[in-house]
């Protein structure tokens, strides 16, 4: 991770990255549909510079980011006119307001996480600069729910429905995450020795 040249995975993650997030079509209507998902794990000393490559990688989504939020921001402004003017007319409007396009979420809750994906179709990226946080969310007591739904993530071929009381249910939800986040050797040696050591309590998620 030295040096004035980048390493040609970081190279191979940008280039693929940046072409999840344009929508492009890799497929033609003759092959194989596939959802695909990357997750990455940057390992390295504090001094590695892990956050700097994180950073530069990231950097691509910004361009993309500044033109959803204009895209939303005359989707609203729209919306509310339409609403305006149906409220104006006494009609009835039933229009559901716009969702703005999402690319990164930093720090979210799986509930939430859940509701971006269905707002967003195509895929979302969840960024972990400091990954062992995260994992160790996953592994308290009370959260084996939301550790169970991000491994359903994996392999970008499920769909999700949730139901609850209070909130209008997600139905069918495509489950496409990229999940990319930077940890030291030494906290994922002991996170893959615990993995390992659960024997038959082993879920499969490390």
């Amino acid at each position: 991770m030295h040096g004035g040249t980048q390493p040609q995975e970081t190279r191979e993650l940008e280039q693929w990255l940046y072409y999840y997030a344009e929508d492009s079509e890799p497929f033609n209507s003759t092959q194989e549909l596939r959802t695909v998902n990357c997750w990455s794990i940057l390992v390295g000393a504090p001094s590695a510079k892990k956050s700097p490559i994180l950073r530069r990688i990231f950097s691509l989504f910004k361009p993309l980011d500044k033109r959803a939020g204009e895209v939303f921001a005359l989707a609203v402004k729209a919306y509310n006119g339409r609403k305006k003017s149906a409220e104006n007319a006494k009609e009835i409007f039933d229009e559901l307001p716009p969702i703005r396009r999402r690319y990164v979420t930093d720090d979210v809750t799986t509930p939430k996480l859940r509701e971006l994906m269905a707002g967003n179709p195509k895929g979302i990226m969840l960024r972990n600069d400091e990954l062992k946080g995260q994992l160790e969310r996953l592994d308290k007591q009370g959260n084996e729910g939301d550790r169970s739904f991000m491994m359903s993530c994996w392999s970008g071929l499920e769909d999700y429905s949730e139901d609850r009381m209070c909130r209008e249910s997600l139905l069918n939800i495509p489950l496409a995450l990229t999940w990319i986040g930077c940890i030291r050797p030494s906290p994922l040696q002991r996170y893959l020795c615990e993995a390992m050591g659960r024997s038959g309590d082993a879920d499969g998620f490390m």
